[in-house]
């Protein structure tokens, strides 16, 4: 058992094994229509009773299997074999449960069938008793119901607490994608977010008992999480001012696109060569103090040239930029040695700058050949590669400049030079990753539940 967990006996004395459940959020095409919500924004505000309620996707029903559950892990599917997770919430022993016994079949036209009928109806009267509000509006209102019919269920239970993390933690069930403190692995399950939506670890079972060992370290680890949801009077200024920060990429569901923003800095440098030379010469950024744009050569920067997402030529440097928002490092190798630096993208770029400086300038000398290639790759903190660099070939040739710098220069330049033709938007744009932990999908669900508060 990790240190730190309380052991529960039953009356015999025996040990009651338990279970976590990951509970996949985030998931379908509802963030394609603004007058959408989903019934999981529950999980992330305080009712106004003060009370913790959360809803478990898919159908909100509380099955068999969540019986022995203790913690449930709200997650969301990042691509490339990774899981992050977005809050914790602890099950309270004696906390209502809402929806139990209730079935949930899927009928004609994908429409969500409930039943038996008198287990409804007990649900409708435990529902109006608890009487749960969101800033004094009822579910009901906040969810378009049809009078009181809760025929589509809006809560499964009330828990203890749900506790945010002040930083990315991801899970995965590959090995090669574990980061000591960031990603872990996890092993037992074929998926992490099946198709049911919900994925079980338990304690009980021996594929399953190591990994559950894991998450309930990552639970009871105290520099993980942060605060616990508020009640959304506690957040309602903090919405208005998320609400002032609508930009062309958040209108056009192109937030986590590393190609968007690739093509904004391509635009600027293109344009601006002054910008880039300020840009280089930063110390947080490229620090390169003796650079200077080639003005009279339009082909001193490039697009997806070798795959590079940036790549730049001077006179004096051979400049290689990948930017990573979500995405790990690519074009791994399968079947490297473990004791090997794994080959990657990163080495690929490598070998195709060496290659290339030697005949831009007629050299061999490998020291020269060094000092004109600058390798750096541009991440979210939240999507810290640093720490991951050393396993990869050529790793050590390039330097992670994170999002957070990118947007104090961009900021301070756009403050000093008026008028820069998509800056204002872009500089908006940038401040979504400037946080140790990504929690727009969040502050896009509470923005839609403000739209349904009364005023």
């Amino acid at each position: 058992m990790p240190e730190g967990i309380e052991i529960k006996l039953n009356i015999k004395g025996d040990i009651i094994m338990s279970k976590i459940l990951l509970n996949s959020a985030f998931v379908g095409s509802y963030a394609n229509n603004i007058d959408n919500i989903s019934r999981e924004v529950i999980n992330f505000v305080r009712a106004d009773n003060g009370n913790c309620y959360i809803y478990l996707s898919p159908y909100g029903n509380y099955t068999k299997e969540c019986d022995g559950v203790d913690h449930v892990l709200f997650v969301k599917n990042c691509g490339n074999g990774i899981v992050e997770i977005l809050a914790k919430a602890e099950v309270k022993e004696d906390g209502q449960i809402f929806s139990k016994g209730i079935q949930c079949i899927r009928g004609e036209k994908t429409k969500i069938k409930t039943e038996p009928t008198e287990y409804i109806d007990i649900y409708t009267q435990r529902v109006e008793d608890a009487n749960i509000k969101y800033g004094n509006t009822p579910l009901s209102e906040i969810f378009k119901l049809k009078g009181t019919d809760y025929d589509e269920l809006v809560v499964t239970m009330e828990v203890k607490d749900v506790v945010l993390p002040k930083k990315f933690i991801g899970l995965t069930l590959r090995k090669e994608l574990e980061e000591d403190g960031r990603i872990f692995y996890l092993t037992g399950k074929n998926k992490l977010t099946p198709q049911s939506m919900r994925c079980y670890f338990d304690e009980d079972k021996e594929s399953e008992n190591e990994s559950f060992k894991q998450l309930k370290r990552i639970i009871v680890d105290e520099d993980v999480w942060g605060e616990s949801i508020k009640t959304y009077a506690q957040q309602k200024d903090n919405l208005a001012e998320m609400e002032q920060n609508d930009n062309f990429f958040k209108a056009t569901l192109q937030q986590d696109n590393e190609v968007m923003f690739s093509n904004m800095l391509f635009y600027f440098f293109q344009n601006y060569p002054d910008m880039f030379e300020q840009f280089a010469k930063s110390e947080d950024i490229l620090d390169i103090k003796d650079i200077e744009a080639p003005k009279d050569n339009p082909l001193w920067i490039t697009r997806e040239e070798g795959r590079m997402d940036l790549k730049i030529v001077t006179d004096k440097y051979y400049i290689i930029i990948e930017n990573k928002i979500k995405s790990g490092i690519n074009g791994i190798k399968k079947g490297e040695q473990e004791d090997k630096p794994i080959e990657s993208q990163l080495s690929k770029y490598y070998d195709l700058a060496l290659e290339e400086v030697k005949e831009l300038k007629g050299t061999t000398d490998e020291n020269v050949i060094k000092d004109t290639i600058k390798g750096y790759i541009f991440c979210p903190k939240y999507n810290d590669i640093k720490k991951s660099l050393e396993k990869y070939k050529d790793g050590d040739k390039y330097k992670v400049v994170y999002y957070s710098e990118l947007y104090k220069f961009f900021q301070d330049y756009n403050e000093l030079n008026r008028g820069i033709k998509y800056l204002d938007e872009f500089v908006k744009a940038l401040e979504k990753h400037i946080h140790e932990a990504d929690n727009e999908r969040r502050y896009d669900l509470m923005l839609r539940l403000k739209r349904r508060i009364k005023p």
